[in-house]
């Protein structure tokens, strides 16, 4: 859990100061959402669950794109430095492909805020790439802050988790 937490403040210092060294908006950084993390392989995926399951009020996990991914809702809120506190973490397996490839650890945070237009035009405008993606419960636009990501997104984890739910697509582990 150290290790977590040191993650979590340089994840939190990375964002922070690309945010203030490109004067990102404060709107976009207003309603923070989940934090997400990374394994390794499917055995890290395991391990990080269990880790989770008794600091989780519940957990759930949805099979997609060939992996799983797992929601929780906490039991208590995880503080990201200046940026907020989210009640909900996202713990993600790789893609099968990605195995080995992708970082691990603390990935990216999601923010609410769903006019992609409007933050795509100043992210251009400011020379910063921007990446918007979907799949079939919400959107999302990614960026890329000196190394680390962070999206914006239209949808809250837990109303993605509530559909998914609703569904009969996410399994309940707690």
């Amino acid at each position: 859990m150290q290790d977590f937490e040191a993650q979590v403040t340089a994840y939190a210092k990375s964002i922070e100061s690309f945010r203030t060294n490109h004067s990102l908006p404060d709107a976009w950084f207003a309603a923070p959402d989940h934090l997400a993390i990374k394994c390794a392989d499917s055995t890290g995926y395991e391990a990080t669950v269990a880790e989770w399951l008794p600091k989780s009020a519940e957990l759930y996990f949805v099979h997609l794109n060939g992996r799983r991914l797992a929601s929780a809702r906490l039991l208590a809120p995880i503080v990201v430095g200046n940026l907020g506190q989210v009640e909900w973490l996202e713990i993600m397996e790789p893609r099968p492909e990605k195995v080995g490839v992708d970082p691990v650890g603390v990935d990216h945070m999601e923010f609410g805020f769903s006019d992609f237009t409007a933050a795509a035009s100043v992210l251009a405008l400011k020379g910063i790439k921007s990446e918007r993606q979907e799949n079939p419960n919400h959107q999302w636009l990614s960026i890329i802050a000196g190394g680390r990501e962070f999206k914006l997104n239209n949808r809250t984890l837990a109303d993605v988790v509530a559909e998914e739910i609703a569904s009969g697509n996410a399994t309940k582990l707690k």
